[in-house]
């Protein structure tokens, strides 16, 4: 809706004929190459247009960033989290995007932080504005439905571990400065000791966030018995094969209920269903196609896609937090934090009908930036790590028996004296994710880290939306009018719509029906997974072609010259 707001401004041509509904219904691909045909070389300017729109949900997510770790941890660690978000390749190519990831990795941490100042500080007005964060993260993908379920769960948890309120009276042994310091770090949540967050405020937080998501649909269809929905999952239609309309909760007391969400909200939740149950098409990691996806898959591309820096900023955080001795931030507090992201994760990890789109965990990442980000008070804090003890006293060797009583007590020792060198050590991880990102411009959606190699060994790992989206398009065309322009094209692509306008001549297409028995031409430009996939290409044809590649585009995109004809079938 944002996106369209600046082309509705400037113009457009629209063409609708495409447009069906139906249980099931895609009306999205055909409609897109028809906005395409029917604007021709300007659906360029109207799709940078739309992009810009989108810019805003980026910077609302950094500041959000910023404000949670800077809260949470320290000053320094905003800086960090801001640096990690705004530089972070993945982030930075999905959030110029006409997608929801973007915004929906950004409205979460917003929702995430409102709710945690809500549970600090239990106001109305807080109360109010943790359920609006929350309508425009429901608003914005549908991920964030898990906290719905998620965040009754922390409210109770952090009622749970409400700390106790500490005695501030002196007792013999007790010097008056150690109680100074117990009654201040009791005090440093004043607003939690007393005021525990309520349910009718945690009711009204999730209410209004029905509201609102209601609200952004107008309403269409909100209050429709259950009984009278098409669906097409399994799940919900209660039929063995995916994609035949059904309702399992037609003859049943649950089909009376009306629905308290807009009915495209509902039907679109279940088309995602049915395509995590049925897909269609092939998945590939590191060069291996097959039928169904990977559980790990997520796991493996946030290994090869996130900085080899912001990896090595993660490590750093997790042996500081083995050894140190007490913890920076209360355990609640890091939980309301880290529960949406492990969840998230998981529950996209546990559909392995298909394994192709690694922007869904994208939210998730943008949640561990801001844990991550706690580095920054190694920069600022040099005894954290290891706090000063009285004279004589011995430190403490919680897991003598598992045979690290050494490095239990030393390493601690270590990494204090060693302050200048593990901010050195920050700073250069930082340093170094910002630079690897940066320097992939503009090509940020093939990033790919060190351990595989960079960018140029990205297809042999990941393709589809990780990898060659299309975005690439515009050089290729350039290119082969630079270099070959009096040469007939084929585009080996999901859509070559795009590519046909830019090219300005009738090329043979090769389409998802067709693709391989279109006429034999001089080139051949293939998307990343076409290229790779190239099996139905070679099974329509007795005679193969001597192919050779012409050029590798840094998009992912692939050009290839065939230098002998290919008999059609």
């Amino acid at each position: 809706m944002v996106a369209a707001l600046p082309v509705l401004a400037v113009g457009y041509q629209a063409d609708w004929t495409g447009f069906h509904e139906g249980p099931g219904a895609r009306s999205e691909f055909p409609l897109g190459d028809a906005f395409i045909k029917a604007n021709g070389k300007e659906v360029v300017p109207l799709v940078f247009y739309a992009r810009w729109a989108c810019i805003p949900f980026s910077l609302i997510g950094a500041l959000f960033a910023y404000r949670w770790a800077r809260e949470l941890y320290s000053p320094a660690a905003g800086l960090v989290a801001l640096i990690l978000f705004v530089f972070e390749p993945n982030l930075l190519a999905h959030g110029e995007l006409i997608t929801p990831d973007g915004a929906c990795t950004s409205f979460g941490i917003v929702a995430g932080y409102t709710f945690w100042r809500w549970l600090k500080q239990p106001t109305w007005m807080r109360a109010a504005l943790t359920g609006g964060a929350l309508g425009l993260a429901e608003l914005s993908k549908m991920s964030w439905l898990i906290l719905f379920g998620l965040w009754p769960m922390l409210w109770l948890i952090w009622r749970w571990l409400e700390p106790k309120k500490v005695e501030c009276r002196e007792s013999e042994g007790t010097s008056q400065t150690e109680n100074v310091i117990a009654a201040s770090s009791s005090s440093h949540q004043p607003s939690t000791i007393n005021h525990q967050p309520s349910a009718p405020q945690l009711a009204t937080i999730l209410l209004l966030a029905v509201y609102l998501m209601n609200l952004g649909y107008g309403f269409d269809g909100t209050g429709t018995p259950l009984k009278e929905f098409q669906f097409v999952s399994t799940s919900l239609a209660g039929l063995e094969k995916p994609g035949t309309p059904g309702n399992r909760f037609r003859d049943t007391w649950l089909g009376q209920i009306p629905m308290p969400l807009p009915k495209q909200y509902i039907l679109g939740f279940d088309n995602q269903k049915k395509d995590f149950e049925e897909f269609g098409h092939r998945s590939c990691l590191r060069g291996e196609w097959r039928d169904e996806g990977w559980w790990y898959y997520y796991l493996y591309g946030l290994l090869v896609k996130v900085p080899s820096g912001t990896w090595a900023l993660f490590a750093f955080v997790i042996i500081c937090r083995l050894v140190q001795r007490s913890r920076p931030v209360p355990l609640r507090d890091e939980l309301v934090l880290l529960t949406p992201a492990i969840a998230l994760l998981a529950l996209v990890s546990s559909q392995t009908e298909f394994s192709i789109h690694l922007r869904y965990v994208f939210p998730a990442l943008g949640l561990s930036l801001i844990f991550i980000s706690q580095v920054g008070l190694l920069l600022t804090c040099p005894t954290h790590i290891h706090p000063k003890r009285e004279r004589g006293s011995r430190p403490a060797v919680p897991c003598s028996r598992c045979g690290l009583v050494w490095v239990k007590r030393f390493l601690p020792l270590a990494l204090t004296c060693l302050t200048p060198v593990r901010s050195l050590l920050v700073c250069v991880a930082m340093a170094y994710s910002v630079a690897s990102g940066l320097l992939v411009y503009p090509h940020h959606l093939a990033y790919f880290n060190d351990f595989v190699g960079g960018p140029r060994n990205g297809h042999k790992h990941l393709l589809g939306s990780s990898l060659d989206w299309g975005q690439g398009t515009h050089a290729a065309i350039a290119w082969i009018k630079d270099h070959e322009p009096s040469s007939r094209v084929e585009f080996a692509m999901w859509s070559g719509t795009l590519a046909t306008v830019l090219l300005s001549q009738p090329p043979d297409t090769i389409t998802d029906t067709n693709f391989g028995t279109a006429r034999t031409s001089k080139l051949i430009l293939f998307s990343a997974d076409r290229f790779s996939d190239r099996g139905p290409y070679s099974r329509s044809n007795q005679n193969q072609p001597v192919e050779e590649v012409v050029k590798r585009f840094a998009s992912g995109s692939v050009l290839v010259r065939v230098k002998q004809p290919v008999d059609s079938q």
